[in-house]
């Protein structure tokens, strides 16, 4: 793999991980019935924050996922999963994951 090819994948990566969290924050607000306003007010930010998180438009830190996920009561919980396959990356093993359980 070239050093353009890691960091094609890098960044390939890291648009997934902002997309799920952005989901992630998009499907529990709904799940409360809340507006984005009110998701700005009791996580102590601007509405248009809350819009940008959901459009997986900026990278949030840490600090602020606490304190969205807080405010959503709910846990916010990273993992770090081993590879099975160098080449594909995380891909494979959801792929595989997925087989497993249809195959079972």
């Amino acid at each position: 793999m070239t050093g353009n090819d890691g960091r094609a994948a890098h960044e390939l990566a890291l648009r997934e991980l902002l997309y799920a969290i952005a989901q992630a924050v998009h499907d529990r607000r709904t799940a409360l019935g809340w507006s984005q306003r009110e998701l700005a007010e009791r996580a102590g930010m601007r509405q248009p924050h809350v819009s940008r998180l959901e459009g997986a438009g900026a990278l949030p830190k840490l600090d602020l996922l606490l304190r969205v996920a807080d405010s959503l009561d709910a846990d916010l919980v990273v993992t770090l999963q081993p590879r099975t396959r160098a080449e594909s990356g995380a891909s494979a093993v959801s792929t595989e994951v997925a087989e497993e359980g249809v195959n079972s």
